[in-house]
């Protein structure tokens, strides 16, 4: 048995003679060369095609520009007329400023000589605000010297206002003290009128006891020596009943006399009031005077800062700042800040004489200085401290600015046993913060050195640490 590998079945184009295979690749190159080109031919079709498009979108861009050009044209010679126009201006404005700058230098008479018309209107209106100036200062030394006379003739009448309070409190006072010895005077006169009638009730029942005794029928003797007994009664009570009499008379007197003393006081009263009538009449009207000596010094100053003027029929031109108005400003500040002073050394008179308005002031002011010494040590150390009402040592609670949570706080309590010299330090209570931090380094400073003050240093460093440490 013979094995045979199968055989190939072999192509057309391999049994070719080779003159056909050779001119069978050539048409195979020369079809792969006209496909090359067929497709280069494409890429420059399509090139073609979109500068055909960019062509045509410029054409039309053209003949919008060609259709845009007399519009341009015209804006362009209106922005050169315009240009034209401002550099003329400005070369105006320029001879103009130079012209002005020959106002501050050269004599008045030439410049109005030589100069345009403008020139002659900003001469006129610098030599006008000159002369308000001028005036302006004369009216400020008269405003000075007014408020110095205002000044004077408050010192004395705040005197007699001061002198006139404490006159009405003395009278007050001393209403007061006669009022109150009246009350005891018609005390005394009650009382006294209430003996005098239980003295008159047991004489009469005396009496009445004297005649029954008279009545009885006993013997000669013991009728004589009972009538002796009983008359030595009566001229008791009637010697009591005398000095009873006296006592009321006595007390009666006292009690005019008491009277007497309350209408004079109260009469001093109405004077002292009269007195401080006037004297805050005086005072309202020299405040009147300086409100309208600031009325004048404003006045003044809206002078001597504007001028008068007719818009209609003058020009002016408006300087912003000069050295002669800065200082009118000024000087009509110092005025004002006068003014202000002598307004409140007035408030602080009529604070003074009512001692509640005064008392209710010093409260305020204790309580808003208070706040300001929470606020800076809080600012300081870093601790909100508050004290707590307590019924026998004061209490403090403390917290931390750096303090995880708001109700952690620390307690400290004023110590009981307090040496000559104070105490030196304050009683650490037991808190949920006190308690946490005494696992801490910083409880080292109580247990050894028994200092409150670095043991609080040490627990805001270490809250700081570990806030820092947390963010």
């Amino acid at each position: 048995i013979v094995n045979a590998t199968p055989t190939k079945p072999s192509s057309p184009v391999e049994d070719a003679p080779p003159a056909v295979m050779k001119e069978l690749n050539r048409v195979r190159i020369s079809l792969a060369e006209t496909e090359l080109r067929e497709r280069q031919l494409m890429r420059q079709i399509s090139d073609l095609q979109r500068r055909n498009e960019a062509l045509v979108q410029q054409r039309e861009e053209g003949i919008l520009a060609v259709g845009r050009l007399p519009a341009v044209e015209e804006q362009l010679q209106q922005t050169q007329v315009q240009y034209e126009t401002l550099l003329a201006q400005h070369k105006a404005w320029n001879g103009f400023g130079q012209a002005l700058d020959k106002i501050m230098a050269a004599d008045k008479n030439e410049v109005s000589r030589n100069g345009p018309p403008e020139l002659s209107v900003v001469q006129r209106f610098l030599e006008d605000c000159k002369a308000r100036a001028t005036d302006s200062e004369e009216q400020k030394e008269l405003l000075q010297d007014e408020m110095n006379h205002l000044k004077a003739s408050i010192l004395p009448l705040e005197g007699k206002l001061l002198e006139a309070v404490k006159a009405e409190q003395d009278a007050h006072r001393e209403k007061r003290d006669a009022e109150r010895k009246l009350l005891v005077a018609e005390r005394q006169a009650t009382q006294s009128d209430t003996q005098q009638s239980l003295y008159k009730r047991e004489i009469e029942s005396l009496q009445k006891l004297i005649k029954t005794f008279d009545n009885l029928p006993l013997a000669s003797l013991s009728t004589s020596s009972s009538s002796t007994g009983a008359g030595g009664a009566a001229k008791a009570m009637e010697l009591s009943l005398s000095t009873a009499q006296e006592e009321l008379r006595v007390v009666k007197e006292a009690k005019d006399r008491a009277t007497e003393e309350l209408e004079s006081s109260q009469s001093e009263l109405e004077r002292v009031k009269e007195k401080f009538g006037k004297i805050r009449d005086a005072l309202h009207d020299a405040r009147t005077k300086a409100d309208q000596a600031e009325q004048r010094a404003n006045d003044a100053e809206a002078l001597a800062g504007k001028g008068s003027f007719n818009p209609e029929t003058t020009r002016v031109l408006h300087l912003e700042q000069t050295p002669l108005m800065e200082a009118l400003k000024e000087e009509i500040q110092v005025l004002k800040r006068q003014l202000v002073e002598a307004g409140k050394a007035k408030t602080s008179v009529s604070a003074a004489a009512d001692p509640t308005k005064l008392n209710k002031r010093l409260k305020e002011n204790f309580k808003e200085q208070i706040g300001l010494f929470r606020e800076g040590v809080y600012l300081a150390t870093g601790y909100k401290v508050d004290m707590l009402p307590t019924t026998d040592r004061p209490t403090f609670r403390v917290r931390s600015m750096f303090a995880e949570q708001e109700e952690d706080h620390f307690m400290l309590k004023w110590p009981k046993d307090i040496g000559d010299g104070g105490p030196s330090s304050l009683d650490l209570l037991n808190t949920d913060l006190a308690r946490q931090l005494t696992q801490t380094p910083s409880y080292q400073y109580m247990t050894k050195f028994n200092s409150l003050p670095a043991y609080m240093a040490s627990v805001q460093l270490h809250l700081f640490e570990k806030q820092t440490m947390m963010m």
